[in-house]
């Protein structure tokens, strides 16, 4: 996981669902990406950008590929969306005390 950067874009977080555009950067690859993750339950779901803002070049992806991309790059996103909601929302998953 090394060398892996992930930034995040016209991003909302409202009623514990995080989504909006992530760029992933591994070594020389951009994966531009659409995004949607559940705070409670933990889901984490990829999607082709569709915003000419961010994938000017129309870059996209097969479902097979984003599937690739997810079960490669899964934790590392979730971490990073964990990081980025606790910087700039001060939001902590609770703990799960039963």
């Amino acid at each position: 996981m090394i060398g892996i950067d992930i930034e995040f874009y016209d991003i909302e977080f409202l009623d514990g669902y995080f989504s909006g555009t992530l760029f992933l950067f591994d070594r020389d690859q951009r994966i531009i990406l659409d995004f949607g993750y559940d705070v409670e339950f933990k889901i984490l779901t990829l999607q082709n950008c569709k915003k000419t803002v961010y994938n000017s070049l129309f870059e996209y992806y097969t479902s097979e590929e984003i599937a690739d991309f997810r079960r490669e790059y899964d934790a590392h996103i979730k971490l990073r969306i964990r990081e980025y909601l606790l910087l700039n929302y001060g939001y902590r998953e609770p703990n799960d005390e039963y």
